[in-house]
Order: structure tokens, then sequence, then C-alpha cells
């Protein structure tokens, strides 16, 4: 038996100079979400993010890379985009069900009430995060299910020794 994961897209977006991030405010309350959300039947993933944020913030991207994936406690998947934008004005396009578009700076990202592991993508793909440029494809893990664009680093880190099988007649058939 299958068992089927939703799957939805989120960005990271940030200005042109990159100083303040996108993020949704839920209900006038200081919880905060990043855009996107599920991707439609027969849909690409790219035009669900970019769907998403026309509709949730007002807005169209002048970049748009996929950055990272993850699965989250409900287990839903994640498909996690960075995104650049020209405007620092966004408005919802759906009457702001979703949440409210507001701009935030670093120093408020670290007060503001935001699930972790969004925090972390945050972290990782806009705080600490070299230009888009300088990304390369990489298969390593940091401990949780990881994306498939890591930073770049010119030295592979040191493999672990595989682990042996243990022989057939050492294994108690019966």
């Amino acid at each position: 038996m299958h068992h089927l994961h939703p799957v939805v897209a989120k960005a990271v977006i940030v200005n042109s100079d990159g100083s303040k991030l996108l993020v949704l405010r839920k209900n006038n309350r200081d919880e905060y979400s990043l855009p996107g959300g599920h991707i439609d039947a027969g849909e690409m993933p790219e035009d669900a993010m970019r769907r998403e944020l026309f509709e949730e913030c007002g807005v169209q991207a002048t970049s748009l890379d996929r950055i990272d994936f993850f699965r989250l406690q409900n287990d839903k998947i994640v498909l996690a985009y960075r995104a650049t934008i020209d405007t620092d004005t966004a408005v919802s396009q759906q009457g702001e069900k979703e949440g409210a578009p507001t701009w935030i700076t670093p120093a408020e990202l670290d007060d503001s009430n935001i699930d972790d592991l969004y925090k972390q993508l945050i972290a990782d793909h806009w705080i600490n995060t070299p230009p888009l440029s300088l990304y390369a494809p990489s298969r390593q893990s940091h401990g949780r299910t990881r994306g498939l664009l890591r930073p770049h680093n010119p030295e592979p880190p040191e493999r672990p020794a595989r682990a042996s099988w243990p022989s057939r007649s050492a294994l108690a058939f019966g």
C-alpha cells in the first residue's frame, strides 16, 4: 500500500537588494508563514509557485529557483523556492485569506512566530547565503531531507566507511 503525501510549494521571497523578506502575517497576529500553497493536479511546481505568489501577494518573481525540499510533521512535502521581486508593494489578490503580505528584516525575523523548519529555510537561503549564482548541485543530507541545491564546496567532505553486511552464515533463519 502506498501512502500519498500532499505536496506544497513555498518561497523565500526577497526584495531586489536582499534586505527584506516577504512573509504572510496571519490574521493580524504575530504569526507568520511563507507564501505558497498546494500544487493543482497537472500543474508544474514552478507554475504553482508563480500562481501562489500572484494570488497571495500580487507579485511576479524576476527569479525563481528551487532550493530545498523537506517533510513537515503533518506529512506535507514542501518544495521550497527562493524568489526575487523588483517591487516593495505586495497586495493579496484573494482578500488576505491566507494572511497579509508583510515585509520583514532579519532582526524582525528573530522575534517572529514562524515554523522552525521555515525559519531554518529562511536562515539557510536568505540570511546566511551567497547569491544564487554560486549554488551547485549536491546530495548532502544535513540531518533532514534536503533539497537539490546547496552552496558549492570545492573540497568534498570525507565519506564514512561503508558498513559491510553480515555474512549469510551469521544470519539466523527459521
